[in-house]
């Protein structure tokens, strides 16, 4: 039972990449630069090809293909959430 459950770890590793990565990006959220978003952005592309390579490695190439394209479409949607949040607040104030 424990290995048929070892190669979805990579898909934990890469929920709960998400949820550190958007913890400091609420937290700097109001002053927070340009630079910070893509730097956050590009670390999670990297951390998403690496998770993804490896769950590829254990279930197949198609599974780490179709992994990655979910997470950086998961990716994309949270950098946007958090452009648009950023793009909200600066119109209120």
């Amino acid at each position: 039972m424990k290995e048929k459950l070892r190669p979805y770890r990579w898909l934990a590793y890469v929920l709960v990449w998400y949820i550190f990565q958007m913890y400091p990006a609420y937290l700097k959220m109001t002053s927070t630069s340009e630079e910070y978003l893509i730097t956050l952005f590009l670390i999670s592309v990297v951390v998403i090809i690496f998770c993804s390579y490896k769950f590829g490695s254990e279930k197949g190439k198609v599974l780490g293909i179709l992994m990655f394209l979910v997470g950086v479409l998961i990716d994309v949607f949270v950098a946007l959430f958090t452009f648009v949040m950023l793009l909200g607040m600066s119109w209120r104030n």
